[in-house]
């Protein structure tokens, strides 16, 4: 919300505190209010740049079709010069963790995922492409 947006910045302070080659902005995916959203992504992209001087700044869309907060990222990604990355086309069986895939826990046991809504979460290969897609956009133009 607005009203939040220069404290929500203020809290970022202790992780910008260097310059960066680059930035890789994930964000927005349980969006429900979009109210205020293009004017905080628009002042975030802002004070990103201007606190790291980054030689490239990325922003994934939404693993999870959004058009209205897809769009939203596009539009603020063209005004603060941020390179916006689509994965609307990752929302696929094939991207999708899917049920009963074995996975490991941070602790190293095996876990079997057996809820639907896990199930519909971005699997290995989901993750596999989102990293080569963002290897691409780094590595364009330089």
């Amino acid at each position: 919300m607005a009203y939040d947006r220069a404290e929500t910045l203020s809290l970022l302070e202790n992780v910008l505190s260097s310059p960066a080659d680059f930035v890789v902005l994930q964000l927005g995916e349980n969006i429900a209010d979009t109210t205020t959203l293009a004017a905080d992504l628009e002042e975030l992209l802002h004070h990103l740049m201007s606190r790291l001087h980054p030689k490239k700044l990325l922003v994934l869309g939404n693993f999870w079709a959004n058009e209205t907060v897809d769009n939203i990222k596009q539009a603020a990604c063209k005004a603060a010069g941020a390179t916006y990355i689509s994965l609307k086309d990752l929302q696929t069986p094939e991207y999708m963790a899917g049920l009963h895939t074995i996975v490991q826990g941070a602790d190293g046991t095996s876990h079997e995922i057996l809820h639907a809504g896990v199930a519909r979460h971005p699997g290995d290969a989901a993750m596999k492409e989102i990293a080569r897609r963002i290897n691409d956009a780094l590595a364009a133009n330089e």
